[in-house]
């Protein structure tokens, strides 16, 4: 009889391993380990069971090569199992509903859980439309969620990531649980961040932005000059009259687009010696 507490306790808690690797994992290593424990299983081996589930645990976060989608669905459902035996049903069913998600058109043999088991109930318990994913920093190698690359982690159940270095290597393995942290890894730097920010002075001046600065200098000073006239005419009234109010508003609206255009004109003068680039 398979005993109801196995190894996998953790699992109803946070799986975030971190075992010390005697040697590295490959991910055949990983598929025998399974093998051997659905073996167990069926033969009612619960020691069996109990050392293949150890051996998969302590092999996930030592694994050197990139998993697969195939072999991500096996240890999510391996992981079903064993919840299901520790009588966490709700774990159970998230973990199978991670295994469904990317095999969906996968049935489970007879040999393994025959007809009218309560444990295929738990399987087909989650509705896979609830399937919720989070954007996650980009990493500065990649990311891999259940064999697939990219940045959005499935929120909804467990998920395997692995975090691989700019030349492809494997730098870690991680089963999480819905909520747990992501494992550490290198996040790349946004380019628009202001430190990132040179100006690059080049010569000869880029021409249009050149003759565009001169030009709006030429206006900024036209309007500069109207603006005077129009103060003048405003301060020699006398005595005042109703024309102030008009003489008034022309002098603001002139001086506010004198620095409007002077503003511009200093800005394309800079620009067309000077490249911003991040």
């Amino acid at each position: 009889m398979i005993a109801p507490l196995l190894l996998w306790v953790t699992l109803s808690v946070e799986v975030v391993w971190a075992a010390d690797c005697a040697a590295p994992v490959t991910t055949i290593d990983l598929q025998r380990a399974l093998e051997d424990a659905e073996a167990a299983y069926v033969a009612l081996d619960d020691v069996a069971l109990s050392v293949a589930g150890q051996t998969v645990q302590n092999g996930i976060p030592c694994l050197n090569e990139p998993i697969s989608r195939t072999l991500a669905a096996s240890i999510h459902r391996f992981v079903g199992l064993q919840s299901f035996l520790d009588r966490e049903l709700d774990e159970a069913a998230l973990a199978y509903a991670a295994a469904r998600a990317i095999e969906p058109a996968y049935v489970l043999p007879l040999t393994l859980v025959p007809e009218g088991h309560p444990l295929r109930d738990v399987y087909a318990s989650v509705d896979l439309g609830r399937d919720e994913r989070v954007t996650v920093p980009e990493a500065k190698g990649r990311l891999t969620f259940d064999g697939r690359e990219g940045d959005e982690r499935p929120s909804t159940w467990p998920t395997i990531v692995q975090v691989f270095d700019e030349e492809g290597r494997v730098l870690s393995t991680t089963y999480l649980m819905p909520g747990a942290p992501m494992p550490e890894y290198t996040v790349v730097e946004s380019r628009l961040s202001p430190d990132n920010f040179q100006l690059q002075f080049h010569t000869p001046p880029n021409r249009t932005l050149l003759l565009s600065a001169g030009g709006a200098a030429l206006t900024a000073g036209g309007l500069y000059a109207l603006a005077a006239v129009s103060a003048n005419r405003y301060h020699e009234v006398d005595p005042p009259d109703a024309n102030l109010d008009a003489l008034r508003a022309t002098t603001n609206g002139l001086t506010v687009a004198t620095w409007g255009v002077g503003v511009a004109a200093a800005t394309l003068g800079v620009g067309a010696f000077f490249v911003g680039q991040w």
